[in-house]
């Protein structure tokens, strides 16, 4: 076929056909349904990361806040007062330990909590701080803390929820 055929046929056909249309515009949607969930994956654990790194900063601004006190035989005559050297440079007017709470926001606008896990003597051992997670449900129950009496302390996180666990030694 020679170009004055083909220029010919394409003059008498008048350009797009409805078929041609719809053609190119099913192309660029299974395009654009392909890519949309790879792209909400990849935002969903950005936001995850973030929520981990905000979870573990929450965690040093409450032992800024609220140092754990001292132990009854760590006490010094007449003195109820912070422990001397405190960790993450807490100040030295660190308020005594806070009941378990709440603080901050994570990724997803729901509150961090935080809780502090004591040993057998009920001294504060280590300092759990999470995330409810992009749905907005806290399903971690207190059970899921295990390993206090080994030193240890692990959480078994539940569904989406995040955290972070850290001693306070």
């Amino acid at each position: 076929m020679n170009s004055a055929n083909l220029t010919e046929k394409v003059g008498k056909r008048g350009g797009f056909s409805s078929f041609d249309f719809f053609s190119v515009l099913g192309a660029i949607l299974l395009v654009v349904a392909i890519s949309v969930p790879i792209v909400q994956k990849k935002i969903t654990g950005n936001e995850i990361k973030k929520a981990r790194v905000i979870a573990e900063g929450m965690a040093d601004e409450v032992l800024r806040k609220h140092a754990p006190l001292q132990a009854p035989w760590q006490k010094q005559k007449g003195a109820n007062r912070s422990i001397a050297s405190l960790a993450g440079g807490a100040s030295s007017m660190a308020m005594p330990l806070a009941e378990d709470g709440s603080i901050g926001r994570d990724p997803w606008g729901q509150p961090y909590k935080f809780a502090w896990i004591r040993n057998a003597y009920g001294i504060p051992t280590h300092m759990l701080v999470w995330s409810a997670g992009p749905n907005g449900q806290f399903e971690t129950p207190r059970s899921a803390i295990s390993g206090v009496e080994r030193g240890l302390v692990e959480v078994g996180f539940a569904r989406d929820d995040l955290g972070y666990v850290r001693a306070l030694r």
